[in-house]
């Protein structure tokens, strides 16, 4: 982290209303333009792109413009397989002009992103549709991108006014593929390692020099320094099925790690201690529901399932990190995010969404017990979370990202930007709260912020990645990635309280990367390690 000369103080925006302009970061901030094939990210975040060009219902009669909507029937729809064919018809469109059924046979132009395909077209990407019924019925589409999510545009244009709606895509599967990992200390080239013994993967996770694969039946291999020296691999024994994994590691006098698995419906944990072999995996109890996400810390562990969160560990007086205990009033809760950080005693905690809207945020202090406490004033529509030590962040359907807490120098909830697909954020913790994200806009551009309890919210435009068609952003201190829907990964280290750097594609990466994850950690350097699946390309 750089050294932090705190400028003059200035206000954020309060929580209002989306503008009825194009949505945008904060004013004055460049940004790259929006190539109309850029494809992006963000699974549940997206909502109907709707432009008007409205004028009162009396002037619209004679000169002004009329309102031109072009609505889908189902903004989002449910996740894809990568590779998979989305029938003919599934995406609909209907155009109207001031409330009336447009015309049959007026044109539609319609748009895919890299990493969607039209099927059994000669141009894949562009399509000009005929009105019939006042709707359109999208051609069979296939998704061949990586992981992330992808806004299919439609355009209808009168002679004196336009409209536009778009379509969420959601790629959340991908067939199993071979693993690379990279590593990386401060701005030094990153190396990157592909080794025949690691399986073919579906799963991974990476924490301080420890990375986490599932192979097609379930089975979980690991590696790393945190683990064994020498990059030696190992097996949870006894467990196959799995469908999710979180993996979490330290490096004190000796390394410490853990790793937490669920099939869905069991979950188990195992440790590791001195580079020494893995536990035998304990299977958690205490829990009921169907198990939605992992989360899993030194000394604290978390399940969101359909009957509400869990939590156990040491971090919270009295919990066990396998006996779990439920939080009261959370059954329901849509999206959660947690945190846990080591200052001579754990602290812990995160936020959850419940289906109202409101959003309660959980802290043990100092190895107290856990205490639950609503954020009030939240923004509604919330689509994605980011929970980290004394710093919050939301985003909502409609694109506006939303922040509070110390770190981000705010008791209440603030707006920051609008026009933001996705999101990725960290927080650190020395003499203050620092909060970092990296974000993905609408248009195409990736932002870089920092802020902290002591220094005012900074941004920059991340260089070299115009028109890359970016689906998918991951931040850490001092070390960022992004991965495009050609399957190519991006890299670039400093943050927004110094030198960014221009992000550069991995070298040495194999061929269409599909999936990633990275972590980083800033000690006496900045150190970042990395994890991706390579896929062949989707046949035709």
């Amino acid at each position: 982290m750089n050294q932090h000369i705190t400028p003059p103080s200035s206000s954020a925006p309060s929580p209002s209303a989306p503008s009825a302009s194009a949505p945008s970061p904060a004013a004055g901030t460049d940004r790259p333009s929006l190539s109309r094939r850029t494809a992006i990210a963000g699974a549940a975040w997206a909502v109907p792109a709707i432009s008007l060009l409205a004028a009162s219902p009396a002037a619209a009669a004679s000169t002004d413009p009329p309102v031109v909507l072009v609505t889908p029937a189902t903004p989002t729809l449910p996740g894809v397989a990568r590779c998979s064919v989305i029938p003919a018809s599934t995406i609909r469109f209907a155009v109207t002009v001031d409330g009336v059924p447009a015309k049959d046979g007026g044109v539609v132009h319609v748009t895919l992103p890299d990493g969607l395909q039209f099927v059994g077209w000669t141009d894949p990407h562009e399509i000009d549709l005929s009105i019939v019924g006042g709707a359109v019925t999208v051609p069979a589409v296939r998704a061949v991108g990586a992981l992330g999510a992808y806004s299919v545009n439609a355009t209808y244009a009168t002679p004196k006014a336009t409209g536009t709606g778009a379509v969420t895509v959601p790629v959340t599967e991908i067939a199993a593929g071979a693993l690379f990992t990279w590593s990386q200390v401060d701005s030094s080239a990153p190396v990157v390692k592909q080794d025949a013994v690691w399986p073919l993967s579906r799963v991974v996770a990476v924490a301080n020099n420890a990375f986490v694969a599932v192979d097609p039946a379930g089975r979980v291999s690991y590696w790393g320094d945190a683990f064994a020296p020498n990059g030696i691999v190992g097996t949870m024994s006894a467990i196959t099925g799995i469908t999710k994994a979180a993996v979490w590691s330290t490096l004190t006098s000796r390394w410490y790690a853990g790793i937490l698995v669920t099939d869905g419906v069991a979950a188990w944990y195992a440790t590791s201690s001195g580079q020494g072999a893995l536990s035998a995996p304990t299977r958690l109890t205490g829990f009921t529901g169907a198990i939605l996400d992992v989360r899993v810390h030194d000394n604290a562990l978390y399940l969101l399932t359909t009957d509400g969160v869990f939590y156990g560990g040491g971090a919270m007086n009295g919990s066990s990190m396998t006996a779990l205990r439920g939080i009261a009033g959370s059954a329901g809760a849509t999206h959660l995010s947690t945190w846990c950080t080591n200052s001579g005693k754990f602290y812990t905690g995160g936020v959850f969404v419940m289906p109202s809207g409101k959003v309660y945020q959980v802290t043990a202090n100092a190895e107290a017990a856990l205490s639950t406490k609503e954020l009030t004033g939240a923004p509604l529509n919330i689509t994605d979370t980011f929970a980290g030590d004394n710093a919050v962040a939301v985003l909502t359907a409609d694109g506006r990202l939303f922040t509070i807490g110390n770190a981000f120098r705010s008791s209440t909830w603030q707006q920051r930007y609008t026009g933001i697909a996705g999101f990725s954020g960290w927080t650190a913790t020395t003499a203050n709260q620092v909060a970092g994200l990296a974000m993905l806009t609408r248009d195409g551009g990736v932002l870089e912020t920092f802020s902290a309890s002591n220094w005012d919210w900074m941004s920059v435009t991340v260089a070299g990645l115009t028109g890359k068609a970016i689906v998918d952003v991951v931040a850490s201190d001092g070390f960022y990635q992004a991965l495009d829907s050609s399957g190519t990964v991006w890299i670039w280290t400093g943050n927004a309280d110094g030198t960014v750097s221009k992000a550069t594609a991995l070298a040495g990466q194999p061929a269409q990367t599909v999936s990633l994850k990275a972590f980083g950690v800033h000690t006496n350097a900045f150190y970042g390690y990395g994890i991706g699946i390579a896929s062949a390309v989707c046949p035709v």
